[in-house]
């Protein structure tokens, strides 16, 4: 049988061998293609996350005006309870509100459920807090003010309220401790006359029973 080269080149181009390569080219380049993808996606979904908290410019005044308490406290311990944070707080000065523990605790977001939230404080750090009233517990929200007792900080502060005063002890929590006033002089009177009056007793039934045998005597 004799070929021609028009039939050789429509065999060499059909053959299996010579369509292989292309098809592993074609493979490699669409796995390449869709991790590419999946790259992409997942760099812009992150992006937002990252960016998703944004606080307005710091305005003290604003933050302090919003604000039910203002005081400074260091942070002692912190704990998670839940998706917050609760901070033991010992108050050192109050500017707004009535705040009448020296430990308070103080309740900041999670930053895992708030991207805005404070999450936990630093322990052994002094703060200027500007806290609110939520569900009866002293809470610092994000984007609130509370931020680290700087020296222009506290000074912004002083300057809307004065130099503050430490926290006012509730009265009705006081327990009152009242010393007896010479409430001991009855009793060391009572121990002290009780021997000598036992004696005057005696002494008295003896000149009575002396006195009757007399009597009988002289009957």
């Amino acid at each position: 049988m004799i070929w021609s080269n028009d039939a050789v080149s429509r065999s060499l181009t059909s053959a299996p061998a010579l369509r292989r390569p292309a098809a592993l080219l074609a493979t490699v380049l669409l796995v390449l293609g869709v991790l590419g993808a999946g790259a992409v996606a997942l760099v812009g979904g992150a992006a937002p996350a990252a960016a998703a908290c944004r606080c307005a410019p710091s305005d003290t005044e604003a933050d302090a005006r919003a604000a039910r308490y203002v005081f400074t406290g260091t942070v002692e311990q912190s704990a998670a309870r839940g998706r917050t944070w609760v901070q033991e707080v010992s108050v050192e000065t109050v500017y707004k509100g009535t705040v009448t523990e020296i430990a308070l605790e103080v309740v900041t977001e999670s930053r895992a459920d708030e991207p805005c939230g404070l999450g936990r404080l630093a322990t052994g750090s002094e703060y200027v807090f500007f806290a609110g009233l939520v569900d009866d517990r002293v809470t610092a929200r994000g984007c609130g003010g509370t931020a680290p007792a700087r020296p222009a900080l506290v000074l912004a502060v002083e300057d809307l309220y004065g130099e503050g005063a430490p926290p006012s002890v509730d009265p009705g929590e006081v327990e009152a401790v009242i010393e007896p006033v010479g409430a001991d002089a009855p009793a060391d009177f009572t121990r002290t006359a009780a021997p000598g009056l036992a004696l005057v007793l005696v002494g008295l039934l003896g000149l009575v029973l002396a006195r009757w045998v007399g009597r009988r005597s002289d009957g």
